[in-house]
This record gives structure tokens, sequence and C-alpha cells, in this order.
């Protein structure tokens, strides 16, 4: 075989995995083995100039990283899986070894474009290559790559000739399976062994679990590299192994202390400076929290908190966070759940401007996935993991909860479970069943959809969730059918869940644990607490005689009957007889000053008036005279009580039968005010 084909190997299954293609190996192993040299080389360098800096000021340690490259290189240019390295040879300097002229003119237009184009940052990395040659530093992309192999991935790169971020499916399926166990494993105590000494135990007890709950959620960054999101609900945060938690260089350890000041350091504020030694304290709230200690060289590099035991281990970045359980689902979990590199046309898509097919398109075209994302989107891993099962359900509306099936399944519950509220019966038994039993391990995560707060039927389907029935019925208030119908299940509510709803405090706490802001907060408990004085005020008694109450009920919901406007008028006469005194008018009108005399003809409302005026009015100058309903000229007072009797401005709301008080004449104008 000649030596040209003995240095090409063909890979077509004769391993143990498949590679598909022709490699110059020989060659690939040569250049690999020399940038390993170099890597090494490179971090051997940075890590004792790191200790050089720290031992020359120990008590103010400053962060100390090798200039390779700006951050917003990093950030712009994609390397890792999708490597590209620099070259020494310039755009012009390589155009000019072009002997086509028109490949010689489309390069130097090119490198035109991207020079002076407004929206390209290409002339940034041309004037940072200049620096770096003239520094004599390392033109390849700054990346070291530090993430553990098993044994297999190098028998892999030695046979293929590959280096780092070359095998991106291998690569990728071997962090992410480091990723996945080393959270349900070492954190959480979840996998197929029977954990006692992970991090989050309670007390190294193999009967007892600390964990709740968890959540994490496999992203991927611009340039391909996976990383892990977790969430954990804690039972006891002081029992588990905290002095592991660590958001200080440990001096004492020099491996850890520069993998700590090298891969930990953020841009944005971490934990406030704390020369105390770690401790579980209570907040104001009652809450655990976690105090780390995190001294003065810490502080001022904002140094991120992590696992001491798996910063060696990984040697990769990473973000230890302690917070209550106020809205971590909303803040954390909602942001990486949907999210598949489409930030840049999330917002054009619910552009009432844009129509189907071109929010489609855009989205189509916009969404570049790397190869990494599309070997955990098209395998069988799941890019997202809780440790309970999770469903999703949406409560009725109150005309159709009897034909929901789930509600039937939930009235037809055995007898011990009476007291289970619909909420807890889906928490726990597998619904999916014609006749639901109980999970035999643990429970489901029930995620509820809601009416907006502001619905008549959000407090329907509330007591719905939360209070145990045996029937609809049974949900309703006593007076259901006589309490208004913007009111009737706030009112079940509030009788059967009088705690809650009757205190701003909780009302406060329940929104709050959601993630709501405070104002959104504070305008839920203003609609409730006017919402609840509606109520209170509707079932107040108006009247003190339980005979004349049942009139006035009766008034409220019918047409009042002949009978009724009867007894509602017996005995409530001035005068029995056919002749009234002016004396019993003016002791009427002073025992009612508020009333109102109600005539049935002009003369005896005139007759009522000069009555009224001759007496409460007699030491009183008139304001004026004006033309009265009965068509003689009256006197006006001030405080005067008067009735307009016909539309004068509307817009103005002097309309016929609004009552008013005389103010002041001027001429022939009345002023009144309410």
């Amino acid at each position: 075989m000649p030596a040209t084909q003995e240095s090409q190997i063909q890979f077509w299954g004769v391993r143990p995995f498949s590679i598909i293609g022709s490699y110059p190996t020989n060659l690939w192993r040569q250049r690999r083995d020399a940038e390993e040299v170099n890597r090494q080389n490179r971090q051997h360098a940075k890590k004792q100039a790191f200790f050089e800096k720290h031992h020359l000021d120990q008590n103010q340690a400053e962060l100390y990283i090798l200039a390779t490259s700006s951050e917003n290189s990093t950030d712009t240019v994609k390397n890792g899986f999708c490597r590209v390295s620099w070259s020494r040879l310039s755009i012009p300097e390589k155009s000019d070894q072009i002997a086509d002229a028109h490949s010689k003119f489309r390069c130097t237009l090119a490198f035109h474009y991207l020079m002076h184009c407004p929206d390209s940052r290409y002339s940034y990395f041309v004037n940072l290559r200049d620096v770096y040659l003239l520094q004599e530093k390392e033109l390849n992309l700054p990346f070291e790559w530090s993430f553990p192999k098993p044994q297999w991935l190098s028998q892999a790169q030695d046979i293929s000739g590959k280096g780092p971020t070359e095998l991106a499916t291998l690569e990728t399926l071997n962090i992410v399976h480091i990723l996945e166990q080393t959270v349900r494993g070492y954190l959480m105590g979840t996998n197929c062994n029977r954990w006692t000494n992970h991090i989050f135990n309670y007390n190294f007890s193999r009967t007892q679990s600390n964990v709740k709950n968890f959540f994490y959620r496999l992203e991927f960054q611009g340039r391909g590299t996976p990383h892990v999101h977790v969430l954990v609900w804690l039972d006891n945060l002081a029992t588990v192994q905290t002095n592991l938690i660590r958001a200080d260089i440990p001096w004492s350890n020099p491996d850890l202390a520069f993998q700590s000041a090298d891969l930990q350091p953020s841009s944005k504020d971490a934990f406030p400076l704390n020369e105390n030694p770690s401790t579980v304290t209570i907040n104001h709230r009652r809450e655990r929290q976690l105090s780390l200690y995190h001294p003065i060289d810490a502080f001022t590099m904002n140094l991120r908190a992590y696992l001491s035991t798996l910063l060696p281990f990984l040697r990769c970045r990473m973000d230890v966070q302690v917070t209550d359980h106020r809205s971590m689902i909303l803040n954390y979990v909602t942001s990486y759940v949907s999210k598949f590199h489409d930030e840049g046309v999330r917002s054009a898509l619910y552009s009432r401007h844009v129509t189907p097919y071109m929010a489609a398109y855009r989205h189509i075209a916009d969404m570049k996935p790397l190869e990494p994302e599309m070997v955990i989107s098209l395998s069988h891993h799941k890019p997202a993991w809780t440790k309970n099962n999770t469903k999703r359900y949406i409560p009725p509306r109150p005309e159709n909860a009897k034909d929901s099936a789930l509600i039937q399944k939930y009235l037809r519950r055995s007898p011990d479970l009476h007291d289970l509220s619909l909420l807890e019966w889906l928490r726990t038994h597998d619904t999916n069943k014609a006749l639901p039993t109980p999970y035999k391990r643990g429970i489901a995560l029930v995620g509820v959809k809601f009416v907006s707060v502001f619905n008549v039927d959000f407090f329907f389907q509330y007591v719905l969730l939360n209070v145990p029935f045996s029937s609809l019925e049974a949900l309703r208030h006593p007076d259901h059918d006589r309490i208004p119908q913007d009111l009737q299940w706030y009112a079940a509510a509030a009788t059967l869940k009088h705690d809650l709803w009757s205190s701003d405090d909780n009302i406060f706490d329940l929104f709050s644990k959601q993630g709501n802001k405070h104002h959104f907060v504070a305008n839920v408990i203003a609609y409730f607490g006017r919402t609840a004085v509606t109520f209170t005020l509707h079932q107040q008694h108006r009247c003190s005689d339980e005979i004349y109450n049942d009139i006035l009920n009766h008034l409220r919901h019918w047409k009042p009957t002949p009978a009724i406007l009867s007894t509602l008028h017996a005995n409530n006469l001035l005068n029995q007889s056919s002749t009234i005194y002016d004396s019993q008018i003016i002791q009427a009108v002073t025992n009612n000053a508020s009333s109102t005399v109600l005539t049935v003809s002009r003369a005896a409302a005139k007759r009522v008036n000069n009555v009224i005026i001759s007496h409460f009015f007699n030491s009183m100058n008139p304001l004026g005279h004006i033309l009265f309903d009965d068509g003689d000229l009256s006197p006006v007072f001030r405080n005067m009580k008067i009735i307009i009797t016909k539309n004068i401005n509307k817009q103005k709301g002097l309309v016929n039968g609004q009552p008013g008080k005389v103010h002041l004449m001027r001429g022939d104008t009345l002023h009144i005010r309410p």
C-alpha cells in the first residue's frame, strides 16, 4: 500500500463506535498533541502567575486572569464546538495570494463591508488580532478544555486524531451524562443507587428524604457547550452538608484555590461581605437562610458560591444560590423551559402586525441550534427533568362543572378519602385510569391554570380545588340564590375559607409566593377588600322590623304587588283624618329634616312650601325671588332645599328631580350646590 494511503484510515463501524469519513490521522494526532502541550503550558503559566501575585500581597489577593481575550470576544465568536482559529495572515494579505481576479475582488469587497458595516463587530477582532501579534500572544481562541474525559472518549480521540471539541456528538453525550448523574445522584440521591452521603441529605439517613422536589433543565450556550440549571426545594436547610458550600478562596488547598479564583469570579455582586464562619440563620420571616463566609479577597472579585467537592472534579463554573420559596418557578424555570435560541424573534411573534406565515418563516429561519443541542433534542435524553410526575389541570367554569369527567371520578372516590380536596386528590392519584389509584411512590406536581383573579369565576375554581366536597351544591353559600351573581362564589369562598380571604396578610402571602409583583398584589387586595365590603353591605339588615324587612327583601328581587304596597303604606300616614294642620307639617319636617315631603297636587306643594318658609326662614333675609311651579314668585334663602322640576343642563347634572341647596343668587341666576 502506498505511503500516502497508509496515513488515511477508513472508519465504517470497525471500531466499537462509528466515525464516518476519511481522516489524515497521523497529521491530526501530531497537531492535537502539540496543542495539548501548549494548553498545559499555558495553564501551568497561568497558575504559577496567580500564586506569584498572591504571595506578593496575600492579604489583598486580586483576581488575576491571563489576558488572552476580552469578555466581548468570547460572547461574539462562537468557539468550542464550532471552533475557529485565527490565522497569522490577514484577509488583505491572503487576497494578495489569490490568483483569480474575480475571487480577489470579492474577498476585498467582503473585507471592506465587514470593516465599515455599523452592525458588524469584525473591526474589533481585526484590531484585537493586531494587538495579539504585537504582544506575541496565542491567536487561537482562548479556551482550556478541562471537563473530565472517560476512557472511551480518550480512545475515540486517539483513533480519530481529533482534539477537544472536535467530536461534538460523543463529547456532548459525555457532558450531559455526567451532569445529569451528578445532579440526580451526588446532589439529590435519587438515582438507582441508595445514597446516604449526598449533598442534600437528611443527616445521612436513607429512610428520610430532605429533598422535597427538584427540577433541572439542560441548556446550551451560543457556542454549543451544554450546562444545567437546577432548582431544589429542601425540607430542612440545616441538615445538608453546608460545609461543602463555599464562597471563599481556600488558600490551604492550592489547587482548589486556583480553580475557585480562576472559574468563580463574576461581574455582578454575589454575596455581602462576611468575615464570620458559614452558618444557617433565621430571617425575619422565620425562614432558614445560609450565610456564607465571604472575606474581602472573595468579595472584591465577586466570587460565586461553589461546591468544594465538585469544582476539582468537573473543573467548570458553577453558581450556588440559596433563597426562600417565593416565585422560584416564575423567576427561573419559565425562562429556561421554553428556551430554544428564539430570543431574537420572541417579541415579533406576538406583534399584531405580523402575519402567521411571516412569524413562522422568521422563527424557522432564525432557529439555528448547534450540533450538541440537536444531539440532545433528537435523542432519548430529556432536556428537562423533575423528581415527581407532572400534570396540568384547567378547572371548569360553574356552568360546565357537572360535565367534567374528572370531577365525576373525584365524586366517586372511596369514603376514606372524603376529607381530600380535589387538588390533593390530583396530586396523590393517577387520574388517567378509569378507577384512579394512588401513586405507589411520591406525589405529582399539578400545574393549575386559573382564570384571572378579577373574573367572577375565580372563586369558584378556588373552592373547587381546595375545599373537599361530595357534590357541587355543597360548595355553595347557604343563601346562594339570594346573593347577586357576581358575589355568589366570593360568598362561598369567604365562608368555606374564612381564615384566608378575611386576612390581607394571608392574601398577600398567597399571591406573593406565586411571584406576583407587589403593586399587583396590592391591587388584588384592594379589589378583594371592595368585594368584601360589597358583600357585607348586601348582607346587612336595613330594618329592625322583621315583617317590614321581608317586604324590603321582596321589593329587591320581585315586582311589588298592590297587596305589598298596601301593607307597606299602612299605618304610615301623617294624619288619619282629612284635615292636616300646619303644626303637624312643621313637626314632621322637624323630626325628619333630611326627608322630602311627597304631595299629589301643586296646591298641596305650595302650602307645604309656604309653611316651611314662614316657620324656618322667618328671621332670614331672602336672596331673591324665583318663579315656582305654582306660578307665584317665592323667596329663596341660603341653604334652602329645592328640587329642580325641568331639565336645564344634562351634562352638568341639572335635570328634572335633581335635589340641591341654594348657595347664592346673582341677578336672575340662582346658584345651587349638591
